[in-house]
């Protein structure tokens, strides 16, 4: 548990380096319970015991500062409610990750029903889940659509132009993103960004440099565009 949460804190990309970023409530509980079997079996500890719970307790209390800010317990972050607003400058979008293996398409067409957005974005789309979206979708005639069958296809679905849409590449021929400007029924456009980063994975990649200088890419496009 001590080292499973000092080896994020590096700075290694390894895949499995990054994997210990993300069970922090595991990491949390299995410090706590290895700290009170220690007591049990050392009642009265001494040397290196008292060492260790101390590096036990540093670690339980470094994953639960970094949990609780997901939590009731944390403030709220200062972001202003937008109320009503205005329509003509709102918009709703859905975001989904389909599972390109998946073939249970009710579930996603109820969603969709039930939310109403004006732009669907899917990722991880083959043939059959465009083919799908697009019978769904027939009130979203502006599209750009890249099926692929690595899991990385995308595919953008939305009801308001979209303007100079562009299908990119930006690490890697096998990844697209997707980037666009969306004319909202104010007439204002907005920039709308499209990405599913490979993930540092055995599967995917041995480290999380191409996820991490795609994510930088964007930002510093981002930067440019707003400040």
């Amino acid at each position: 548990c001590v080292l499973a949460t000092l080896l994020p804190l590096t700075r290694s990309r390894l895949w499995w380096v990054r994997a210990f970023d993300f069970p922090r409530q595991q990491i949390a509980v299995l410090g706590g319970i290895a700290a009170l079997g220690l007591l049990a079996l050392r009642p009265w500890p001494h040397g290196w015991d008292i060492a260790l719970l101390a590096a036990l307790a540093a670690a339980i209390a470094w994953q639960l500062f970094m949990i609780l800010p997901y939590t009731r317990l944390w403030r709220r972050q200062g972001v202003a409610s937008a109320g009503d607003g205005d329509a003509a400058r709102s918009i709703r979008l859905v975001v989904v990750n389909v599972l390109m293996t998946n073939r249970e398409f009710a579930g996603l067409a109820r969603s969709l029903a039930e939310t109403g957005p004006d732009i669907v974005l899917a990722l991880e789309t083959d043939s059959w889940w465009v083919d799908r979206l697009a019978e769904l979708l027939p009130e979203h005639p502006h599209r750009l659509l890249h099926p692929l069958d690595n899991t990385y296809g995308m595919a953008l679905f939305s009801r308001l132009d979209l303007v100079e849409p562009e299908l990119r590449f930006l690490l890697d021929e096998e990844i697209p993103s997707m980037r666009a400007r969306v004319r909202l029924r104010s007439g204002e456009e907005i920039v709308l960004i499209g990405v599913h980063p490979e993930p540092p994975a055995p599967s995917e990649a041995e480290t999380s440099l191409p996820r991490d200088a795609e994510l930088v890419l964007l930002g510093r496009e981002i930067d440019r565009e707003y400040g």
